[in-house]
């Protein structure tokens, strides 16, 4: 069995050597050492080359860019071993290390094997051993990243993505997703040297949480993290000073001290560190959970007929560019559903002027006074029965080019009957333009998000047609007036999670005057009314799922009431 060890070198790291030498003096001999020098000075590269050149088991690799990500996938691409061993510039591996990491996979049939470690400071002295317990994964990362070894095959599969400073961690959600089963040999195998400068580093640690915060949640909750996400957050100077006081009252001080800074931070904050002691206290609660790989299958067929369904209501100044969107889309297979409610026929005498002849089109006038639910519900009624899909348009929003193709696609690729897409906002009075509105950490949107707001398009959404004819379709009852769309969406989730795309396929436009938004329900009663629905439901979980999110939004209202609210949307999707 042929071994590849993956080791990339960054910023003139002054002590590689040493890492480069434990992988030399492995005394399991049939092993590569592929080096990646990502982000070095030229002078540095030529120093550290020059001095390794004689080693036939080393590759070397230069980058111009300091990017870890980067690196490691690209020698995934470069490596021919049956498995992969990863290595840091600033750890050492035992001579043992990759002779009993092959024995132990052998003997056990696995594909993922991690150890212990012995953790050190930068002067070489021990702190602690590092006993990696797996469970833990549902509130931290326990992997030490330079200890794992994995089958090549399946690596290459996943691949890293860009998930700052986690990486690894978001890794590891998705090889358990894939099935793969982790393993830990229980012995010191890595010297893992703990950097100070780097849990010093505010803005690091910051970076750090957050991406612990996601990827944590997604372990728990089965869902994919979102890497688009991480391009869209800036970093809160405001973390600063609540780092400083964790590193002095709970990262490094005893018990007590960390028992009290725990009650205060819990009881008291309203900020991310809260949001990681939770994380901890989570796992305290739930040590022995477990999780359910769910059985997927072929939903979607490729090329399906999609049926959009188009309601209109005095829609005159806005439908035909509405319509010229949606006919201009690169994918073709779809037929357009106008159910027109409007108070005279102006809009409906247009779109006949302008598209006559157009077969796609399909146009149904209702002169009694409907709500737009029902106008919806009419238009999937009058649906081809071949159609699989169902995607729903306002009249006065924009799709851009590619966005019925590129959705189709992500739902057949990840076998999804629900999904629904990023969006711009647009406000014609100031003539403003707001991208990717939401800004949202994972590739799901579940039930307990939408618990706590609505963060879905109408125009941006598809759906599976069986799905939708299942839950009844758009609530008709008065008693779901102005949040109709919302309602159907929890009914949804509560079947599937659906798949957030994170790019921005569809404009949003704000014209309120047009709408009856005026009219609109408050929150609060919409919120009573969706209780009483599940209370009479019988359904607990979505209760107690509903109870957390209106708390979430109650404590967002009070804290932004108060202007203490520093912190952005995506902090209660944490």
């Amino acid at each position: 069995m042929k071994v590849s060890l993956l080791l990339p070198i960054s910023n003139n790291y002054f002590d590689a050597d040493r890492a480069i030498i434990s992988c030399l003096n492995q005394t399991y001999k049939n092993i590569e050492v592929l080096i990646c020098l990502n982000g070095n000075t030229k002078n540095y590269n030529r120093k550290i080359v020059k001095r390794f050149k004689e080693y036939k088991k080393i590759k070397f690799f230069i980058m111009s860019y300091n990017n870890i990500v980067d690196a490691l996938n690209f020698l995934i691409s470069k490596s021919t071993g049956n498995y992969i061993a990863r290595i840091d510039a600033d750890d050492i591996s035992k001579s043992t290390r990759i002779e009993k990491q092959v024995l132990f996979v052998k003997k056990k049939k696995i594909k993922f094997l991690s150890t212990n470690c012995t953790v050190i400071s930068d002067g070489d002295k021990y702190i602690y051993n590092h006993k990696t317990n797996l469970k833990k994964k549902t509130y931290t990362n326990p992997i030490v990243h330079p200890s794992i070894f994995v089958k090549n095959k399946l690596i290459k599969k996943h691949l890293y993505r860009h998930v700052p400073f986690a990486e690894d961690y978001e890794l590891y959600l998705r090889l358990q997703k894939d099935g793969v089963k982790f393993k830990n040999l229980n012995e010191n195998l890595v010297f893992y040297r703990l950097n100070n400068k780097n849990i010093s580093d505010a803005k690091r640690s910051f970076f750090l949480t957050i991406s612990t915060l996601v990827v944590s949640k997604a372990f728990r909750e089965n869902l994919e993290v979102n890497e688009q996400f991480f391009k869209h957050i800036k970093y809160d100077k405001n973390f600063k000073n609540h780092y400083k006081r964790y590193l002095k009252e709970y990262f490094y001080p005893g018990v007590i001290s960390k028992f009290f800074y725990v009650i205060k931070i819990f009881f008291f904050s309203k900020n991310l560190l809260h949001k990681l002691v939770k994380n901890k206290i989570y796992y305290l609660f739930n040590y022995n959970y477990k999780y359910k790989k769910k059985q997927k299958k072929t939903l979607i067929k490729k090329n399906p007929l999609i049926s959009i369904i188009l309601p209109t209501y005095n829609s005159e100044k806005t439908i035909i560019k509405t319509l010229d969107s949606i006919l201009k889309q690169s994918y073709k297979n779809f037929e357009v559903i106008i159910v027109d409610n409007s108070k005279d026929t102006k809009t409906i005498d247009l779109i006949q002027k302008k598209f006559k002849g157009n077969k796609i089109i399909k146009k149904i006038r209702i002169e009694k006074k409907i709500l737009s639910a029902k106008a919806r519900n009419i238009g999937v009624n009058l649906s081809s029965k071949k159609a699989e899909l169902l995607a729903f348009c306002d009249a006065d929003d924009i799709w851009k080019k590619e966005k019925l193709s590129y959705q189709i696609n992500q739902m057949i690729i990840n076998q999804s009957p629900l999904s629904c897409t990023n969006y711009d906002f647009y406000n014609p009075n100031s003539k403003t333009l707001i991208k990717n509105i939401f800004k949202i950490p994972f590739n799901n949107i579940n039930f307990a998000l939408l618990a706590w707001k609505n963060v879905l398009g109408t125009s941006s959404i598809v759906v599976e047609k069986n799905l939708f004819i299942k839950v009844k379709g758009f609530p008709e009852s008065n008693f779901f007036f102005s949040f109709e769309d919302y309602f159907l969406w929890l009914k949804l989730a509560r079947r599937e999670n659906f798949l957030f795309i994170d790019k921005n396929f569809t404009i949003y436009r704000d014209d309120r005057k047009n709408t009856a938004s005026k009219d609109s329900l408050s929150i609060f009663v919409q919120r009573f009314r969706i209780f009483i629905y599940y209370t009479l439901c019988l359904d607990l979980k979505a209760m107690i799922l509903l109870i957390k999110g209106n708390y979430k939004l109650f404590n967002e209202y009070i804290i932004k009431r108060n202007k203490k609210n520093t912190n952005e949307e995506y902090f209660n999707m944490l």
